[in-house]
């Protein structure tokens, strides 16, 4: 071992070759990391001794013209006037202030008015909202009775079906 550590033209230390291991006919490691790395026959080893080669690159794609915009899957209610005792819902209103606002009509001391909505999601939002305002008038022993009907409109050129609730506000009986 001492042979083999006089021919290399500077001197070797302990941290170069691992002295246990090291026999006659053995080849002094060449590179830093080859010095400092422990020969193993464990080819799982050796995989996480050896740094992984680089994924080739891909190719640059060409950029893909933009989308036109999709429809809407809920159509919007026409853009008229709406009725004073009206409230129109969309998909969109806030549940929280759609049972503000009934409460506000209420308020005001209309006994009944009417919401208009067209779309699965607008009534999903005006649900939620009558469950909030049902909580908040049953302490004061009001009840909010609603009527359900239909109501055809003209949206865009084409007919679509909507559905109106009719809104009465009722004392609980005991």
């Amino acid at each position: 071992m001492r042979q083999q550590l006089k021919q290399h033209s500077r001197p070797f230390t302990t941290a170069d070759v691992d002295v246990t291991t090291a026999t006659k006919g053995q080849q002094m490691p060449k590179s830093p990391q080859q010095r400092m790395a422990k020969p193993t026959s464990n080819p799982s080893q050796q995989r996480r001794m050896n740094p992984k080669p680089k994924p080739p690159q891909r190719r640059k794609m060409k950029p893909k013209p933009p989308q036109q915009r999709r429809a809407r899957t809920t159509p919007k209610l026409p853009q008229q006037k709406p009725h004073p005792d009206e409230i129109r819902v969309s998909s969109t209103t806030n549940p929280e202030k759609l049972a503000s606002a009934m409460n506000h009509q209420r308020k005001e001391g209309k006994t009944a008015f009417r919401v208009r909505l067209i779309g699965a999601g607008a009534n999903n939002q005006l649900t939620k909202a009558v469950a909030r305002l049902r909580e908040r008038l049953r302490q004061r022993g009001i009840l909010p009775m609603m009527t359900p009907s239909f109501f055809v409109t003209d949206i865009e050129g084409r007919e679509t079906t909507g559905i109106s609730w009719s809104i009465v506000f009722v004392p609980m009986s005991k």
